[in-house]
């Protein structure tokens, strides 16, 4: 059967009309060109620009791409990063931060809560921690940092650790959910979700801190030379990537912000969730937030507790609609169903009329 929508945690809907623009921009030619040449990194240049303008994106901040957020990841541990890092763990990708840090022989402190819970804020930081790393929303469990919590957390750190760089991972809510990027010196995301792009592309935002720290780290870094972070903002100056760009992501990452507004993209997620969050509390959807405190529930992620997860999947394909399952321990007592800038009221609508049924 046809998918009429996917409410999927990503890749899920695309942005109105990348479709067609995915044709038109490989029947330009722009593809076969030299990623050195003008016609590149104007592109390149366009789309950084117009993700600037939406997103709110300071002007002394760099933003540089990598393939995916687990990419994101490595290259701000391997930049900023030589002894020690601190990571809040309460869900997959939480973990996975951490996991990249061990990985590649550093000290990790994790500081884990239950994946349904929200963490202690004020649990304790290491001295001499480098990079601290929260995961804004995190997409296996439904949890979403507010706003005020994560400023609480920042004045914390430059009143007690005033040389300890926040990292934020927003994969699944840049795009989603407004930021207020000054918070911290890292944020990255994949584009295959808040933004409604293909998968195969990310961009970090960094902080003129950040930089400054890496280039002061210098050798010390265990960082190859195409992930050099200061070479890297330096040469997207000009509209340039270090290494060879997704340029055809790059190219429909201009297209998708042309005309965009960053507040109404956020407002519309704002009102998909009411949707989600009235269909359960109602008790039209037989379900239960898995995320226990209410605001810390995600605007773009709603992680759900049903009997039947399977079945409940199986009712949505069978109308046309790809929800998500449960991730991974999670898989047999949840479904995950996102509300992302791109999906339509009217769709989202039906999925819960079906699932009701």
């Amino acid at each position: 059967m046809d998918i009429v929508a996917s409410f999927n945690t990503g890749p899920a809907d695309l942005a109105p009309g990348l479709a067609d623009a995915a044709a038109e921009i490989a029947a330009s030619g722009l593809l076969a060109l030299s990623h050195r040449g003008p016609a590149v990194k104007a592109t390149v240049a366009h789309a950084i620009a117009e993700t600037r303008r939406v997103l709110g994106i300071p002007d002394d901040y760099a933003v540089v791409t990598q393939p995916s957020a687990t990419a994101s990841m490595e290259l701000a541990l391997r930049n900023l990063v030589t002894e020690r890092s601190a990571h809040f763990v309460g869900g997959a990708f939480g973990k996975r931060f951490a996991d990249s840090a061990r990985m590649i022989g550093l000290q990790e402190h994790r500081i884990e809560h239950e994946w349904s819970r929200a963490p202690h804020v004020d649990a304790e930081i290491p001295a001499g921690t480098q990079l601290l790393s929260v995961t804004h929303n995190e997409t296996s469990t439904g949890m979403l940092w507010p706003a005020d919590e994560l400023g609480r957390l920042r004045a914390r750190l430059d009143a007690s650790h005033p040389d300890t760089l926040l990292a934020v991972d927003a994969t699944s809510s840049m795009g989603g959910v407004p930021i207020d990027f000054r918070i911290a010196d890292v944020w990255f995301a994949s584009v295959q979700k808040a933004l409604g792009l293909p998968a195969g592309l990310a961009l970090v935002v960094v902080s003129p801190r950040a930089v400054e720290r890496a280039r002061a780290l210098g050798d010390g870094r265990r960082v190859a030379p195409w992930q050099d972070l200061p070479v890297m903002a330096e040469k997207m100056e000009t509209g340039q990537t270090y290494d060879t760009p997704n340029i055809l992501g790059l190219a429909l990452l201009g297209r998708a912000m042309e005309g965009a507004d960053g507040a109404a993209m956020a407002g519309h997620c704002c009102a998909l969730t009411g949707l989600v969050n009235d269909a359960v509390t109602s008790g039209r959807l037989d379900a239960d937030f898995f995320v226990e405190e209410e605001g810390w529930r995600s605007a773009t992620v709603h992680n759900l507790v049903v009997e039947h997860p399977a079945e409940a999947i199986r009712r949505a394909r069978k109308a046309g609609f790809v929800i998500g399952s449960g991730y991974r321990n999670l898989k047999d007592r949840c479904i995950r169903i996102a509300t992302f800038p791109a999906h339509r009221t009217e769709h989202l609508e039906a999925l819960l009329e079906i699932l009701s049924g």
